[in-house]
Order: structure tokens, then sequence, then C-alpha cells
């Protein structure tokens, strides 16, 4: 089964070259960061769909894996979208930060 069926704007549709060129245009710095969490994700599709929402909109760039045992990510943020990520991240209960 197609996992992106029904949801056709979650998917990266950019070319490499495409996205390189859009890189090599933008005017802005980006962090990049690399995470994992193992915790349990009871609907890993919900969760791979909320978080490509809230980081598509924030311009970020990257790779997620998710699955039920947890989630391991690479992405790449606009440095002025660098907080509101971070606390989008922290404000899902799976990715809670004790402390």
């Amino acid at each position: 089964m197609d996992p992106n069926s029904g949801k056709k704007q979650l998917f990266n549709k950019l070319g490499r070259e495409d996205l390189i060129q859009r890189l090599d245009n933008e005017v802005f710095q980006r962090k990049t960061v690399s995470f994992y969490k193992y915790v349990i994700i009871a609907e890993p599709a919900e969760m791979r769909d909320t978080l490509y929402s809230m980081w598509n909109k924030l311009n970020c760039l990257g790779r997620i894996y998710i699955a039920r045992e947890g989630i391991n990510a690479q992405m790449n943020v606009p440095e002025q979208n660098w907080e509101m990520f971070e606390q989008e991240l922290r404000n899902i209960p799976e990715f809670e930060i004790p402390g």
C-alpha cells in the first residue's frame, strides 16, 4: 500500500537538481540537526503526517524515519525558524525532554 495515497501533498516533489538550485538561491543560513529517540509511537503514519505538515511550513528539509519504536531524523532548519522547530518538537508528548 502506498503511504502517500490520498495525501499527495505530503512528499518531496523536487528533483535533486531543482533542490540544489533552490538551496543555492537562499539568502539565509540553515542549522543541521540529527536526533533520535526510542519511544513507543502508537500511530507512526499519523505522527509522520503531523511532523511533515509542521516542518514543511517552516521550510525544513531532511529525512525522518518513524516506527512504532521511535524516531530517527536528520533535519536542516532555516536559522530564523529554529526556535519554532524546537518548540514544536518539544510540544509533542512522545518527544518531550524531561528536565
